[in-house]
């Protein structure tokens, strides 16, 4: 497998915040519910949710779990999306 450029980085980063929010959308808890839970103010989960900082894994699984889902599971469930659209990327090319 290559080594991802930055904006794959970002990408990828990105489709994990995507999961927290359809996550939290599919709860129907706000950005202050889910703050409450985690114990931080909503403009930490709003920051979050707008890509303005970053969470590191440790902080992923906790927003997971806030949430009543299962970390592991919801990090495969991203990560294979992921790997499709790169194998996606890399059949396209291929046929340039």
């Amino acid at each position: 497998m290559k080594p991802l450029c930055a904006a794959q980085e970002d990408q990828t980063y990105r489709a994990f915040i995507e999961r927290l929010k359809y996550l939290r959308a599919r709860r129907r808890m706000t950005q202050r519910d889910l703050a409450l839970v985690i114990g931080k103010p909503q403009s930490y989960v709003s920051k979050v949710e707008r890509v303005e900082r970053r969470l590191d894994i440790a902080e992923f699984r906790i927003w997971v779990l806030a949430m009543d889902h299962d970390p592991i599971a919801e990090f495969v469930q991203v990560s294979k999306g992921l790997l499709e659209a790169i194998n996606d990327e890399d059949l396209l090319a291929g046929d340039a």
